[in-house]
């Protein structure tokens, strides 16, 4: 448990880090097209976090900023509240696509992302 701590707060010093280095170059985020890897990256960084979501110990907004750090590591210059909003739109696409085949039928509509293998997470 203790190395779970301070690996949050390591993060949380690389994401303070980057957001200074950040506004020091006047670097702000802008519009980002999200390539499919990146919203497999997003998805999974979710799933890795989902229990400190659910316990409440820590902001969403933090959580979110921990997840914009992991995914800018990777090449993915988005910010906290630009996953939270593909986030949200991916939830909202997969319970349309989700209920749509419920309605009519477990084939008629498909989605990248639909597969159970990227949504076996409890969708908050």
């Amino acid at each position: 448990m203790q190395s779970k701590k301070k690996q949050v707060f390591s993060d949380f010093i690389y994401i303070t880090y980057l957001i200074f280095k950040f506004f020091k170059n006047k670097f702000f985020f802008i519009a980002f097209k999200w390539p499919q890897e990146a919203t497999v990256l997003l998805i999974e960084e979710y799933r890795s976090r989902q229990n400190d979501f659910i316990s409440g110990k820590m902001s969403q907004k933090k959580i979110w900023l921990l997840i914009a750090a992991k995914m800018l590591k990777h090449g993915y210059k988005v910010s906290g509240a630009q996953c939270l909003s593909k986030f949200s739109g991916l939830k909202r696409t997969y319970k349309a696509v989700k209920d749509y085949n419920k309605r009519y039928g477990s084939g008629s509509r498909t989605w990248t992302f639909f597969p159970v293998s990227y949504f076996k997470i409890k969708m908050l």
